[in-house]
């Protein structure tokens, strides 16, 4: 799987858009955004099958015409959204839990069947002939079967999809990297995993990291001292908490780029600046992310 500019411009990792909370705007605002985005130079997008119901890839595809050769675009099959009609029901009578259901994702589809659809699907609604990597979403290591796997190598050898992957737990991933060594090109694992692994422990596929601010964001600036922020030129607390919190995130996603060279890091934003600023960041010094580390490690007790 090609690298992106990104990479190649601060010798650690990539930056890439998440698009998940895409659907929950008006369509013209999304596709926006997503221009916004390749405009400042950010080519990895993520995509998924589940996204907005559905609905998120379509949105990616609409931004993608007359640019799909200037991105990668990164999509899943494992989880399934509800259909129109569970959805329906499911508003309908929201207090019957077995109606409720109905509108709710479907997890597990990993047979050979579901994820042929799943791709047919995503390709129709990008508008695409190829995926840059189908990743494999929230399966474990039960769920994955021979059938599966010769799918896989089947769609690649034909283009229909360029990488095959994972994005699931780290200890799923790793176990089904041993129990399919040449067959994962490419791993989507969450940021929070390099406290108990390395991420050397991922390769030689490429490494995605996700959610690298959210709950990490909030805990970290939780634990800040006054130390930790003088030295690296925070704004001081409380008075100015939201520019604190904002420079925090700057750290946060600098240190995730040094820590993964070669790979992607995704974040996702609704607001203009935030996307500007994060297209921008190169990888933490050394000893930056080494504080950085011992900050984040610190609120996981």
């Amino acid at each position: 799987m090609k690298a992106g500019p990104e990479s190649l411009r601060t010798g650690g990792a990539e930056i890439g858009f998440g698009t998940a909370a895409l659907a929950a705007m008006p369509a013209r605002e999304a596709v926006r955004l997503l221009d916004l985005a390749h405009e400042y130079g950010i080519r990895h997008f993520d995509t998924a099958r589940m996204y907005g119901h559905g609905r998120t890839e379509a949105l990616l595809g609409q931004m993608a015409r007359g640019k799909r050769d200037s991105m990668v675009i990164v999509s899943k099959a494992g989880i399934e959204p509800p259909s129109r009609w569970g959805r329906a029901f499911a508003r309908v009578a929201p207090s019957l839990r077995a109606v409720a259901r109905l509108g709710e994702p479907r997890f597990g589809r990993f047979s050979p069947a579901a994820v042929e659809a799943s791709v047919r699907k995503s390709l129709t609604e990008l508008g695409a002939d190829y995926l840059d990597a189908l990743l494999l979403h929230e399966i474990e290591p039960a769920q994955m079967s021979d059938e599966l796997a010769a799918l896989l190598q089947t769609m690649k050898r034909q283009g229909r999809i360029r990488a095959i992957g994972l994005a699931t737990s780290a200890a799923h991933t790793l176990a089904l990297q041993r129990s399919h060594e040449t067959l994962f090109d490419i791993v989507q694992i969450p940021c929070a995993s390099l406290i108990q692994t390395d991420i050397s422990a991922f390769r030689p596929a490429r490494v995605i990291l996700h959610s690298v601010l959210g709950e990490r964001l909030q805990a970290a600036f939780d634990q800040l001292d006054p130390e930790f922020a003088a030295k690296h030129g925070l704004a001081a607390r409380p008075t100015s908490s939201e520019e604190t919190r904002r420079q925090l995130a700057q750290l946060l996603m600098r240190t995730a780029i040094a820590r993964n060279p070669g790979g992607v890091v995704l974040f996702a934003s609704a607001k203009d600046a935030h996307i500007r600023l994060n297209a921008s960041l190169t990888g933490a010094e050394e000893g930056v992310a080494n504080d950085v580390e011992r900050l984040i490690r610190s609120t996981a007790g």
